[in-house]
């Protein structure tokens, strides 16, 4: 009889991924989740995205796959980089606490705000950079604000017929003042798209 030929085991990698930065980005999912995540993202220009603001200058940007037919009003979202991942691959979830206008999910027109909410100053933060999230909003009827409605739930909108609420800039009471800068709670996740994802870097 000949010899028997020695069997080895398969080893399945992950393929190699040359942006370790998305690699972060999805590091609290499951392997088979962060390998979707990471296929769902192209590198794409910078141009038509706001440069910077402050210190923080843009530069990188990633296409998320599929947008390309979502319609509606392209405002931004700032988070912490660890909720970036879930973000992208399964939208959007009401948070558990009120904001100005009550349990929504909150986006800007200008993306010196959204950075605000980056976490880019927490010790958590990846570094020296922030990233924003690029959507796509169908903003429905829009009820604008003259003041805080802190009590206002996806409920509560429906039954008064609006969708989404804006509180304008220098005109919405806010607390101690007016808003700086402009910005829409809407009460439906659904209606949100991700396009981009973009990267900030402190510059100095």
């Amino acid at each position: 009889m000949g010899k028997r030929k020695q069997l080895h085991p398969v080893v399945v990698k992950e393929p190699p991924v040359k942006d370790s930065t998305l690699v972060n980005l999805g590091s609290r999912m499951g392997k088979r989740v962060r390998q979707q995540f990471l296929g769902s993202l192209t590198p794409c220009s910078l141009q038509g995205f706001p440069y910077g603001s402050g210190d923080f200058h843009l530069t990188k940007a990633w296409k998320v796959s599929g947008t390309t037919k979502a319609r509606g009003s392209r405002l931004f979202h700032g988070t912490p980089h660890t909720n970036i991942g879930s973000i992208v691959m399964g939208g959007f979830n009401l948070p558990s606490h009120p904001g100005m206008f009550g349990v929504a999910v909150y986006l800007a027109p200008d993306v010196w705000k959204s950075l605000n909410y980056t976490g880019k100053n927490r010790p958590e933060g990846p570094g020296k950079n922030a990233f924003v999230l690029v959507c796509t909003v169908d903003l429905g009827r829009i009820y604008r604000a003259s003041k805080a409605l802190t009590t206002m739930n996806p409920t509560e909108a429906k039954s008064m017929g609006i969708d989404s609420v804006e509180g304008a800039a220098y005109r919405t009471q806010s607390w101690g003042g007016t808003l700086r800068g402009s910005e829409y709670a809407v009460y439906d996740p659904r209606r949100i798209v991700v396009t981009h994802v973009l990267q900030y870097e402190r510059q100095g």
